[in-house]
């Protein structure tokens, strides 16, 4: 799930019940502060990570009591189980997506999704157990670094980590294929020599292996078993994954004060866009402009930057993506801020911070 949104949500909540009300951008930037990044562009790339995201909680089931349906859940983190109202997570929590994310009574933050995206089990005894020993897991993780973010998989083995890696490769293999050549046929190749043709040959795209022990009490991992329900074995997609034509029809938006014009020039990552470079990415750029005092148009010093946005985005998107520019920069005017150094930061404005901007 998408943390930020929560996030935002959770100190616009905070905020207002001090009396201090915020634009959407305004929290934006204050949650930036709050994180120790230096602009908005860093908070919502650790969101896209992950890095953002609490751990979350771990359903146990439910108790009727009466009238009452209590949740029973546990804190990953103090590994201690505690008891939730039904109706609060029916009728807050699942509705308010501010309270998506909530502290346990141990006073950890958590993601309490999973206890209404999934039935849970009815309690009505002790669970059988396997006793208190120990068991060791080896996990296996892969992270995969594309333009848009990263992709994270884990698996027990490493073979069936490979082969999640391997479904990915070939998923894009479209990518890479004039550069491999008919060598490796990605449908039949060994998992480990499709995921290494891939890598060696997008320029724009990198992964990592890592193992590590996981140390586990043996009713614990009986009890998350009981709780799981069957997966499609599927790996994640890219986001936005881009397909089609770059965009050649020019975006205009204006407000009270400023325009934004968003269009393509042709421009790649390194200069000119490089289509048969299967690395290189068309880039958007924008120009800004301020109204004089007779009405009229003018440019705004300093004001064209190439963002970090592929032109082959949907004309959705980029119309976001315009309204975005233009409101931030009608803000910063409003405040007296320096157009100049906004427009600088806006030269990074990238899909993540878009999609953000969207979904709020």
């Amino acid at each position: 799930m998408k943390s930020l949104p929560v996030i935002l949500d959770r100190l616009d909540w905070a905020l207002k019940a001090q009396g201090v009300n915020l634009k959407r951008s305004q929290v934006l930037e204050v949650a930036a502060a709050a994180f120790g990044h230096h602009n908005s562009n860093e908070t919502t790339a650790a969101a896209k990570a992950g890095r953002l995201t609490p751990p979350s909680v771990e359903p146990l089931g439910v108790v009727e009591l009466g009238d009452q349906t209590i949740v029973v859940a546990r804190d990953p983190l103090a590994r201690a189980p505690f008891a939730i109202d039904g109706s609060y997570l029916e009728q807050v929590a699942s509705e308010v997506r501010a309270h998506t994310f909530a502290p346990s009574p141990y006073g950890h933050l958590l993601n309490l999704s999973p206890l209404w995206e999934n039935p849970l089990q009815t309690l009505t005894g002790t669970l059988d157990t396997l006793g208190d020993q120990m068991i060791r897991l080896d996990v296996h993780v892969a992270v995969i670094e594309h333009r848009h973010g990263e992709s994270t998989y884990t698996a027990l083995s490493r073979e069936h980590l490979y082969e999640q890696l391997a479904g990915f490769c070939a998923s894009y293999w479209s990518e890479v294929k004039d550069n491999v050549g008919p060598s490796v046929d990605p449908e039949t190749a060994p998992a480990e020599q499709v995921v290494s043709a891939y890598f060696a040959n997008h320029f724009n795209e990198h992964y990592s292996v890592t193992r590590d022990t996981l140390t586990v009490r043996a009713s614990d991992l009986l009890e998350r078993l009981r709780n799981q329900t069957p997966c499609e074995d599927k790996p994640p997609e890219k986001p936005l994954a881009i397909t089609g034509e770059v965009a050649n029809d020019p975006i205009t938006v204006s407000g009270p004060n400023l325009r934004v014009d968003l269009e393509w020039i042709g421009e790649g990552e390194d200069g000119d866009y490089q289509a048969q470079d299967p690395g290189d990415t068309p880039l958007l750029r924008f120009d800004g402009f301020i109204k004089d005092a007779s009405g009229e148009w003018v440019e705004l010093e300093n004001s064209s930057y190439c963002t970090q946005l592929d032109a082959r985005l949907p004309r959705e998107m980029r119309l976001h993506a315009a309204n975005l520019i233009l409101n931030t920069l009608e803000d910063a005017h409003a405040s007296g801020a320096s157009l100049e150094r906004v427009c600088e930061k806006l030269s990074w404005l990238n899909v993540e911070a878009v999609e953000t901007s969207a979904a709020t």
